[in-house]
């Protein structure tokens, strides 16, 4: 029904639009959007799993509050995983690369994990350094991803918001368009 109701408000068109509005941009106006707001919550949990792990990092192996951190841990990128599932394939079809960072958090998760169960196994790591180090150059490899998923995302949208200024309040194109030049030079 939201559709609809853009739709309908879109229809009678605007001055300020460059470029005639139709079903087919609305629905990858939305994709983008919702993509954009699913990327944000990924960062956001690999944040969280990745500070439980900095935690991690200052205390000794085998102590209690480890534990607790190991299972918090494991938990924050379990998150990340189904955050990745919140993609849908029409997002991944609309934006380029999404399914590699889909893949790529997935694998990633996973691999944490598999650290994480691997310490279980009753031998107490002398450090963490080594127990995970697999995950951690998984990580850079997806933060790659992330940076250009990101930069993609901010791009797309700043087009689709200066050729259709009816979908987005005022001075929205030009954060986004600002949002998608930094993140281009900083890619």
């Amino acid at each position: 029904m939201t559709l609809l109701a853009l739709l309908a408000s879109c229809s009678g068109g605007s001055a300020a639009t460059t470029a005639p509005l139709g079903p087919a941009d609305v629905q990858r106006f939305l994709a983008v959007k919702e993509a954009t707001d699913n990327l944000t919550r990924v960062v956001q949990l690999i944040a969280t799993a990745d500070a439980t792990e900095a935690q991690l990092e200052t205390r000794r192996p085998g102590s209690p509050a480890v534990t607790a951190l190991l299972a918090g841990l494991k938990l924050g990128w379990n998150n990340a995983a189904v955050g990745a599932n919140a993609f849908t394939p029409a997002q991944a079809a609309v934006v380029p690369g999404l399914t590699q960072l889909i893949l790529g958090t997935k694998s990633l998760s996973s691999a944490w994990q598999n650290a994480i169960d691997a310490l279980g196994t009753g031998h107490a790591p002398v450090s963490f350094t080594g127990a995970f180090a697999r995950p951690r150059k998984l990580e850079l490899t997806n933060r790659a991803l992330l940076r250009k998923t990101a930069a993609t995302l901010t791009r797309m949208a700043c087009s689709l918001e200066r050729a259709h200024t009816e979908l987005v309040p005022a001075g929205a194109a030009a954060t986004d368009c600002a949002a998608a030049s930094a993140l281009s030079a900083g890619s």
